[in-house]
């Protein structure tokens, strides 16, 4: 066998198993082909490219309050490339705002946006500390629409760790749990949620504002989902 047969089938770091297609170790993450390399220097470029554009564009407003459903744009009221004050934008605007164009892309069936963001919206978030509610709930949306639904739980499960009748923990847990095809995880979370709905959705907590219609929607799948079982 040639060292280069081997070398595409093998980690050239950890020497792991790798699949065809892949671009990336799963072990530990060494780049495993040039165009994989050409991407992520890619995505570091547009990265700062978004960055600058958030700091310049005319009419830039504050990240809005996120639901997951297309209809993305800067608010009309917002200050104006003047007044922004470049100390104060800081990781946590710049990661809701990928994940603003994330979820906008998936509900536009945008899978190339999609796909450009996703990994930079991850990525940003990495740099938030600490991760509240909130920013737990976009990561574990983000995880789910890339396919990575262990993560997705994980990430769901860590709100429920501060808050175990957290409506957004709940919801994001008991999906991630259905994408695992792990039913008796999903029907636990699914109940909780129902029993606890009323009693949680007037606290004032902002993201349950910002998210009011996932709420809902998690609702309607809970009780449909139970109904079922």
């Amino acid at each position: 066998m040639s060292s280069v047969r081997l070398e595409a089938q093998h980690c050239r770091a950890c020497r792991r198993a790798l699949a065809p297609e892949a671009a990336f170790c799963p072990a530990c993450g060494q780049i495993v082909n040039r165009d994989a390399d050409r991407r992520r220097v890619a995505a570091t470029t547009l990265i700062g490219f978004f960055t600058l554009a958030l700091l310049t564009v005319a009419g830039w407003s504050m990240v809005r309050p996120v639901e997951v459903t297309p209809s993305y744009g800067p608010g009309a009221n917002g200050p104006s490339a003047e007044t922004i004050d470049l100390g104060a934008v800081d990781p946590r605007a710049i990661a809701d705002n990928l994940f603003n164009h994330v979820v906008d892309a998936a509900a536009a069936g945008d899978s190339l946006q999609m796909a450009t963001f996703l990994e930079l919206a991850v990525q940003a978030y990495t740099e938030v500390e600490p991760l509240d509610a909130d920013a737990r709930f976009h990561l574990s949306t983000l995880f789910r629409i890339g396919g990575a639904p262990e993560d997705a739980l994980r990430t769901a499960e860590a709100i429920l760790g501060d808050a175990p009748d957290h409506l957004l923990g709940l919801g994001a847990a008991a999906a991630a749990a259905r994408d695992l095809g792990r039913d008796d995880e999903a029907t636990r979370y699914y109940r909780l949620l129902v029993t606890t709905y009323d009693a949680q959705v007037d606290q004032p907590r902002p993201e349950y504002v910002g998210h009011a219609t996932f709420l809902t929607r998690s609702r309607t799948d809970a009780l449909a989902y139970l109904e079922r079982r």
